[in-house]
């Protein structure tokens, strides 16, 4: 009796369930929701007003793997990688945003268009002074932005730790460990289309059941997310009347009635002005200039105005 072996092909096994539906985070959706419109509104103060911001789903993989994907990969590998810790969520959070973004954005905010980056200069590995202090600024801005997003889900106290240039500079966890990356793409005019990413542990995500629970449904009524977004959009894109009022002088009609050319009013500015929008006291500022033109510092916000609630 012969015997015939057959060839047996090998294949690698893992013990990471990354494809089991119960690794993901349906709520999510939820804190991404808030984000995306938070980044938005940074990158629009920042002068990129027509850039549009959406949010993508989850992504359940390896630190290992995420590391590979970017000191593999050109495109990728070109990125800021900005730590903020989040307690009480362990870990905190990865931020990554890449070079051809972040001079875009540097560019505007300096007077530029944007449009006329070297684009090879942006595969470096090295920030620029401009970028470093810029990368500070906007590292600040996205705290309250986490803060807001993650409200109905725990108080969280973010703080930016650490901003490097190389994936490899900093272990954020192990590499087999998984990890929930969150990607956020901002798109239009000169930006073309440029992704975000937000890496968090799942090990720190499962300790907030909330997270693991899908939005409820309103039965009967159902909303178009394509409608929505674009209905979004729209109102975004709407202009409203800002007003400032310096100074309110009170004379006696007498004196109103005897008024000529070249008569002088004497006024008296408050310490903080009113800034109204549509008529609605949005805020209190005092007076500045910037560069050639007048200007008022925005101080407070009025009751209620508050944007990153």
């Amino acid at each position: 009796m012969s015997t015939t072996s057959a060839a047996i092909t090998a294949r690698p096994a893992s013990l990471a369930r990354l494809h089991d539906t119960d690794a993901g985070f349906p709520g999510m959706d939820r804190i991404g929701e808030k984000f995306a419109r938070g980044l938005r509104r940074i990158i629009a103060n920042l002068g990129g007003d027509d850039a549009l911001v959406s949010c993508g789903p989850v992504n359940i993989t390896t630190y290992g793997a995420l590391r590979t994907d970017h000191n593999g990969n050109d495109n990728c590998s070109a990125a800021a990688f900005m730590r903020v810790a989040m307690d009480p969520v362990r870990g905190g959070v990865l931020m990554v945003i890449p070079f051809s973004l972040i001079r875009k954005l540097v560019d505007i905010f300096y007077g530029g268009d944007g449009a006329n980056i070297n684009m090879a200069a942006t595969q470096s590995s090295d920030f620029t002074a401009s970028e470093d202090r810029f990368l500070s600024r906007i590292g600040s801005e996205f705290l309250p932005v986490f803060k807001s997003a993650w409200k109905n889900i725990a108080e969280i106290t973010p703080e930016l730790t650490a901003i490097y240039p190389d994936i490899a500079a900093d272990a954020f966890t192990a590499d087999h460990d998984l990890i929930a990356v969150q990607p956020f793409t901002v798109s239009g005019g000169v930006f073309g289309e440029a992704q975000i990413q937000c890496i968090y542990t799942t090990a720190g995500l499962r300790t907030f059941p909330a997270l693991l629970q899908s939005a409820p449904v309103i039965t009967g009524f159902t909303v178009d997310p394509v409608w929505r977004d674009k209905l979004t959009d729209s109102v975004m894109q709407l202009h409203l009347p800002v007003r400032s009022i310096f100074a309110r002088p009170e004379l006696p009609l007498a004196k109103l009635l005897t008024l000529k050319v070249g008569d002088i009013i004497p006024v008296f500015l408050p310490p903080h002005l009113p800034l109204t929008v549509a008529g609605r006291l949005f805020a209190h500022g005092t007076v500045g200039n910037s560069g050639s033109r007048a200007a008022i510092r925005i101080e407070k916000l009025a009751e209620g105005n508050n944007q990153n609630e």
